[in-house]
């Protein structure tokens, strides 16, 4: 018994002695291939496997081999996905084509009023009701110019006099309320089915443009962010185009009419028109190009930043016709 009690103590002590830690799993050699990415329409972004590379059409990107998902977007355009075998040390070529998003003609509807116009009443009344009837403002933009008369002293008109009378002066507007829709059709601004129908035959127009716009507060300034993309210009002249951009406040409030027609409500009221009132040429915009501008100002001590909103519309400074219209309403 002793002999194999022994026999046993000897033998853990030899496993023991000759025991290893267990071994050290060896990962796997991650080997990489090369994907040359272009595209329909240059300066797509290019995301591999749902990160962004940093990298835009055309452009080289590494990934590793085997199955990955490439993605490509750009503003203005729907969103492309592939799933894309790479092969280890080897370059794979890709011309990708983007479809352009459909853009959707937004319409710009500018009154112009003024504190003691009696009939301009009825006529803001018709323009608060249109989104209720389906002109919404995904669809139709509405911007009110303040203009001299009846009263010379109207506050929003003395606010920005000489954005004002650049646009009373571009449309020769002598009386108040006066409509314009796109700049060319001129509906009677106390009829709500005149307005309507002048509405209607511009919103189903095919637009020339696509206009994003973005805005924000920074401190004590207003910011705006523009992308403008021409859609179609043929036959257009793009030296007769220009892009104005209205600082808005969607609604102005007082306790005491400020004019003599008792209104208290003003909405959609022009404050500012940037760079200025002359707006801003076109003429490196070519065909299917995308151009991006940035605004800002100070914001006015007279404003409600809460209620600032910006209108955007490319305007053919020849024959007044607005191709497109965007706001941040």
């Amino acid at each position: 018994m002793k002999i194999n009690l022994l026999f046993s103590v000897m033998t853990l002590l030899f496993f023991a002695g000759c025991s290893t830690e267990p071994p050290i799993p060896v990962e796997p050699e991650i080997r990489y291939g090369k994907i040359f990415v272009q595209s329909n329409t240059p300066g797509a972004a290019i995301f591999l496997n749902g990160t962004a590379t940093g990298k835009i059409t055309p452009d080289t990107v590494t990934a590793p081999a085997g199955n990955v998902s490439l993605r490509l977007e750009k503003e203005g355009y729907i969103p492309f996905s592939l799933s894309v075998v790479v092969f280890a040390d080897s370059v794979t070529n890709l011309t990708l084509t983007m479809e352009v998003l459909v853009a959707q003609k937004v319409v710009l509807l500018e009154e112009f009023s003024n504190v003691s116009c009696v009939p301009c009443v009825n006529t803001n009344r018709i323009l608060a009701k249109l989104p209720e009837s389906g002109y919404s403002k995904e669809k139709v933009v509405i911007v009110k110019y303040s203009a001299n008369y009846p009263s010379p002293l109207d506050p929003h008109y003395l606010h920005a006099k000489s954005d004002m009378d650049s646009r009373l002066m571009f449309y020769t507007v002598f009386s108040t309320p006066t409509i314009f829709i796109d700049g060319t059709v001129k509906p009677v601004a106390s009829d709500s089915n005149s307005i309507k129908s002048s509405l209607d035959s511009k919103i189903t127009a095919t637009p020339k443009f696509r206009i994003t716009i973005k805005d924000s507060m920074a401190a004590s300034e207003y910011k705006v962010s523009i992308t403008l993309q021409n859609l179609d210009t043929t036959g257009i002249e793009i030296s007769d185009l220009l892009l104005h951009t209205v600082i808005t406040e969607s609604q102005i409030s007082y306790l005491t009419p400020p004019g003599s027609n008792g209104e208290t409500l003003f909405k959609n009221v022009a404050r500012k028109m940037l760079p200025s009132k002359d707006g801003e040429t076109l003429s490196s915009l070519n065909l299917f190009n995308t151009v991006s501008y940035s605004r800002k100002i100070a914001i006015h001590s007279a404003w409600n930043q809460a209620n600032l909103r910006c209108i955007v519309f490319v305007q053919n400074k020849i024959t007044k016709e607005v191709y497109q219209a965007a706001s941040t309403y």
